[in-house]
């Protein structure tokens, strides 16, 4: 279901995919000889609702701050929104409005949260 919510979003919207996640590490954008399985069932499961990752950031977990901002810089991102669990990484940050926070424990990106990152993205806040 999260993924078709997130496939959901892409096609409303036209957004790209940039990983923020832990899930960056085990994934390869352009080395895919060089990703591991768990980079695989990534790339195949998001092939499979038409979806797929554009880039990652660059950063290790602990500064996932940073890496966001290098890559909205990178891209000259002027609309965008932050797609995350945790919300100690964006707290009393300049990043925070643009975050929109799923629930790990309650069933992850539904589809209200989809609809509110429509809403904004489609605003262009």
């Amino acid at each position: 279901m999260c993924l078709r919510n997130l496939a959901h979003i892409v096609k409303k919207t036209g957004a790209i995919i940039i990983l923020i996640s832990s899930w960056k590490a085990m994934w390869e954008k352009e080395n895919k000889n060089l990703q591991g399985e768990d980079g695989d069932y990534l790339d195949e499961r998001f092939a499979s609702m038409n979806l797929r990752v554009y880039d990652k950031t660059s950063d290790r977990i602990q500064l996932r701050m940073l890496g966001i901002i290098d890559s909205l810089m990178r891209f000259n991102a002027d609309c965008y929104v932050i797609l995350d669990d945790e919300r100690s990484y964006y707290e009393d940050t300049p990043l925070w409005q643009r975050c929109v926070f799923t629930d790990y424990y309650g069933g992850g990106l539904r589809q209200d949260v989809a609809e509110k990152v429509i809403d904004i993205l489609n605003r262009r806040l």
